[in-house]
């Protein structure tokens, strides 16, 4: 922890500091946003400067804090799967001071504990070293609502502290990989699952185009028509997903289209739009993932002109329900999917 107030100025100067212990833990909130909640105890030691320098402070802050942290790595700014993940930081809590020194205020001696709300804020960055594990740097500036930690406080500059700290995040969950039932997909019963053949024209498209027909496949009367296709007929892919992502590869645009073929061909096929993930990451996190990765699909079939009529509902199940035994790379790519599932009226 460094200070900066009327003894002087230690921020930026990394051979005045005094160390640091500190324990984080996270939530993950949404792509974007994750609550955090820290403990630290904070080492201080301070002499004053040029004409204060026969003042001087030491001692311990107990801190705690709540606060949110803003991940750019939320898939707009950069790729959720990026190795790097900056992110800032703003929280509130309290502070626990334990100061002793020579007082400018009192012109002697003191030994005080003063406690205070506190507010701070900083940036950081998480670099990915294994799917769980991550090393982390940040830097924050503590601006507490009591001004006399250091018994300086002779101007109307309110005291700061800065802390920098470099550690490690581990995740802790693997992904529900207990619950499957003999490696096999579970499957609700009077569904129909869809994906499981291939789609060798759907592949060779490489891009969806809009349609050129408003809403053509709109909820209209013609809805009561015998279908052209029977349901057993139908292929339609599952769509994959890259790590620790819910954007929609290029690679995946064929497939959408056939979707939306296969949707304005059948005027009374609804679809059932299921999102999974891989055993990898926190219960918490897979679920939400895997929620992200089907609303996504969800609104992408709307901006190419498919009528909300059209589907019935949107289901997520976390890593509950693999399409694939198994943890190898191949595996966790097949379960990072978006399936679809037949529903009549």
């Amino acid at each position: 922890m460094q200070y900066k107030g009327e003894l002087g100025n230690q921020f930026n100067k990394f051979s005045a500091y005094k160390n640091v212990v500190r324990v984080f833990l996270s939530r993950y909130l949404d792509n974007s946003f994750e609550g955090i909640a820290e403990l630290g105890l904070n080492g201080l030691d301070k002499s004053g400067e040029g004409k204060y320098s026969m003042y001087n402070m030491d001692g311990h802050i107990f801190s705690g804090d709540v606060g949110i942290r803003y991940k750019f790595n939320n898939g707009y700014v950069i790729p959720e799967d990026f190795i790097v993940q900056p992110y800032l930081v703003f929280g509130m809590g309290a502070m626990l001071a334990k100061t002793k020194g020579y007082s400018m205020i009192w012109n002697a001696h003191f030994d005080q504990t003063r406690a205070s709300l506190t507010y701070h804020y900083g940036l950081g960055t998480k670099v990915r070293l294994t799917q769980n594990m991550s090393a982390f740097i940040d830097v924050a500036d503590y601006r507490p609502g009591d001004k006399r930690f250091d018994q300086a406080q002779l101007t109307t500059i309110g005291d700061k502290y800065r802390i920098y700290c470099l550690g490690v995040v581990y995740s802790f969950g693997n992904g529900e990989k207990g619950q499957r039932k003999n490696g096999a997909l579970q499957k609700d019963k009077g569904s129909t699952l869809l994906g499981l053949k291939n789609n060798k024209a759907a592949d060779e498209r490489t891009a969806v185009a809009k349609p050129t027909v408003n809403s053509v496949v709109n909820n209209t009367s013609s809805r009561n028509a015998v279908p052209k296709s029977k349901e057993s007929e139908f292929v339609l892919e599952p769509i994959l997903f890259k790590a620790n992502s819910y954007e929609i590869p290029m690679s995946e645009n064929g497939k959408m289209e056939n979707v939306i073929n296969i949707l304005k061909d059948n005027l009374t096929i609804k679809l059932v739009i299921a999102g999974h993930a891989d055993e990898t990451g926190t219960l918490q996190y897979n679920e939400k993932l895997s929620q992200d990765r089907a609303e996504k699909v969800y609104n992408y079939l709307l901006t190419l002109g498919v009528d909300k009529s059209r589907i019935s509902k949107v289901v997520y199940y976390g890593s509950k329900k693999p399409a694939v035994a198994g943890d190898s790379p191949e595996a966790l790519s097949k379960n990072r999917r978006v399936e679809f599932e037949l529903s009549r009226d």
